[in-house]
């Protein structure tokens, strides 16, 4: 098992969809476990998305999809949150 973050439900609205608060909300919580990860020991970030429109959203910005008994879990490794961040 590797240490990782889960990022719980991040959803905006339907009234400001397409307004870029979805984006905003991902780059907070990246940024967050980020500045935590050495602290937690955290080696990325884990999202259980939605539905397949999730999917999409996770996966522009770099998430990988991971197969097995989650199939709708996406991981991003601390390496890729430091070159967005950065």
């Amino acid at each position: 098992m590797v240490p990782t973050t889960l990022i719980g439900r991040l959803a905006v609205s339907s009234t400001v969809k397409g307004q870029g608060f979805d984006e905003v909300l991902l780059m907070d919580a990246l940024w967050r476990i980020w500045c935590h990860g050495k602290e937690l020991g955290s080696a990325g970030a884990v999202v259980d998305a939605a539905d397949a429109d999730a999917i999409g959203f996770y996966k522009k910005y770099g998430f990988l999809e991971l197969s097995g008994v989650f199939p709708k879990r996406l991981f991003l490794p601390m390496s890729t949150i430091e070159q967005m961040l950065s």
